[in-house]
């Protein structure tokens, strides 16, 4: 689904949901298997970033107010749960990349805090946040590219 973005946030969810309701029964199993991944990707923010979960780092302390952005790039790639397990086992090097390309990249912040519906600026947050992601892990991770202003897995 995230081939489909085309930045506007309101018309790709309601685009979504109505798809998805005009033809539930066909995507039950699967959707609700989406919501047990989410689920797991939730927590492993949780479990790595505490009370600081989905919050962005300014530099010296997480920002007190929850980051869409944020959660988008964390719940994406702790979905997989084989990235999930092993953020788990090296949370401080997750943590610490985080922190790290919060401070260091501009484009990062850029797409987390200011421009962030645009497909350009989501799919820069993932790219690099998958990129950091992938070192702090020693693993190799499948990172989304840009096509012709769409986000390709």
């Amino acid at each position: 689904m995230l081939e489909e973005y085309t930045g506007n946030l309101k018309k790709f969810l309601d685009d979504t949901v109505n798809y998805l309701n005009d033809d539930w029964e066909a995507h039950e199993e699967e959707i609700r298997g989406v919501g047990v991944s989410f689920d797991g990707a939730i927590e492993t923010t949780f479990e790595i970033f505490g009370d600081n979960s989905f919050y962005r780092w300014s530099g010296s302390r997480y920002e007190g107010r929850f980051n869409r952005a944020v959660f988008d790039i964390m719940t994406y790639y702790f979905t997989d749960e084989s990235i999930a397990e092993q953020a788990i086992n090296r949370k401080s090097a997750v943590e610490a990349a985080f922190q790290a390309l919060c401070e260091k990249d501009a484009r990062f912040v850029e797409s987390i805090q200011t421009t962030t519906k645009t497909t350009t600026a989501t799919h820069r947050r993932l790219s690099l946040w998958g990129k950091e992601l992938s070192e702090a892990l020693e693993m190799d991770i499948d990172i989304p590219t840009l096509q012709e202003n769409r986000i390709v897995l």
